[in-house]
């Protein structure tokens, strides 16, 4: 269980720091690696469902958030989960 939180973790580090070179800071609270594990657990993939979690639930709302602000200049964003991945563009 702790190899999957840690998995799911450095898996949503690196898909926020990655996109942070568009963006000057970008942060994370404890919900969104809970999600990610919650998400994935069971998955038969292991890391693969994990990284697929990631990809359908972060990047994708990054992503989303990114191209509906196109018009300003983002500075940072944050991440939180409750239901599912919320995006606060600062």
């Amino acid at each position: 269980r702790d190899v999957l939180v840690f998995q799911v973790v450095r898996a949503v580090y690196t898909t926020v720091y990655t996109i942070i070179g568009k963006v000057k800071r970008g942060e994370y609270d404890d919900s969104v690696p809970v999600f990610i594990a919650k998400e994935s657990y069971g998955s038969k993939k292991n890391a693969r469902g994990i990284r697929d979690s990631v990809r359908r639930n972060v990047e994708d709302a990054l992503a989303s958030a990114i191209v509906f602000n196109q018009d300003i200049v983002i500075n940072s964003f944050s991440l939180t989960a409750k239901n599912e991945i919320e995006v606060k563009i600062n």
